[in-house]
């Protein structure tokens, strides 16, 4: 009884879009794989030189997951603070992957591809950046 009861609650909460789309999750997440990798690629490079990251990288982390329409809609941000949540390379990707597998909403692929882009040149920024500082890491360790 309570099986059925379960199976229709999540009928009517009509969350069919959420199951059909689960291979939409892959493109979704490449641009924040490469978004990911390259902080990781930034920040270990630098964290050899400036010991003290590992200090401030956890206010970091929380700012960034609360500046993130994660918990909340991107539609809920007030007007005047848009355009400082619109510098969250994460931003993006959390409103755009709610929409797709929470309400079916088709992807824009041109936004998408934009975003794929900036993310990978980030990704060989990082690289490029952990590769020119890693001459000197057994100086400094």
């Amino acid at each position: 009884q309570q099986g059925a009861l379960a199976a229709q609650s999540a009928n009517a909460h009509s969350f069919q879009p959420l199951f059909g789309l689960v291979l939409l999750w892959v493109p979704l997440l490449l641009p924040l794989l490469a978004y990911g990798l390259g902080v990781a690629y930034f920040i270990a490079s630098v964290g050899v030189y400036v010991r003290d990251i590992g200090q401030v990288m956890p206010a970091l982390s929380s700012l960034l997951m609360f500046l993130t329409p994660i918990f909340y809609p991107l539609s809920s941000v007030p007007d005047d603070l848009k355009s400082l949540f619109a510098m969250n390379p994460l931003a993006w990707g959390a409103d755009i992957t709610r929409a797709a597998l929470l309400s079916g909403a088709p992807i824009d692929a041109a936004q998408w591809g934009w975003h794929m882009l900036v993310s990978l040149i980030f990704c060989a920024a990082a690289a490029w950046t952990f590769a020119k500082l890693q001459k000197g890491f057994a100086d400094v360790l």
